[in-house]
């Protein structure tokens, strides 16, 4: 639905414009654009609704963040990761861990960050592989941060983020 929906944008700014960039390229970027404007969107009111609103830009910031530096595994379709990101960043929300939870989803986020990041970002990125280096090192620095903040949804988002740096095929 929503490739569709960029593709026809595509399409009509291509030929009223006399834009650079190809029709592909064009709809890909519209279609990042309608998937993260609706995530922000949909957690926002839902953070509004639950009376949880600080609580869900916090997660929305530390997933996001640590997800720019980190990679991990992306969903093959816009609608799907709409919806999962804007159920998980809602209950992400929600956490509530004791600082001897937040120590140990830490610890086990640092592991995971250390063997897998950065993960899948060969094709989403044009930074050069020798560069990648920098993006493990500030993904661990960003987990270490948790360690000294220990607030629980931070903790919750960075633990969920890490997971998805896990590569289960090839």
């Amino acid at each position: 639905m929503i490739e569709n929906i960029s593709l026809k944008m595509a399409k009509v700014l291509k030929d009223k414009s006399e834009h650079p960039a190809s029709e592909a390229v064009l709809s890909y970027s519209i279609q990042l654009i309608i998937n993260t404007a609706s995530i922000l969107i949909s957690t926002m009111i839902l953070g509004i609704i639950n009376g949880r609103f600080i609580e869900v830009l916090l997660a929305l910031v530390s997933f996001a963040v640590l997800r720019q530096v980190s990679g991990g595994y992306h969903l093959k379709s816009g609608v799907l990761c709409i919806i999962v990101s804007t159920l998980l960043i809602t209950l992400l929300s929600f956490a509530s861990l004791d600082q001897t939870q937040c120590l140990i989803l830490n610890c086990i986020s640092l592991f995971l960050v250390v063997i897998f990041s950065p993960s899948i970002i060969e094709r989403q990125t044009r930074i050069s592989p020798k560069y990648f280096r920098w993006f493990k090192i500030g993904s661990i620095l960003l987990v270490l941060s948790s360690f000294m903040m220990l607030n629980p949804v931070v903790t919750a988002s960075f633990f969920v983020q890490a997971l998805t740096l896990i590569r289960w095929r090839g």
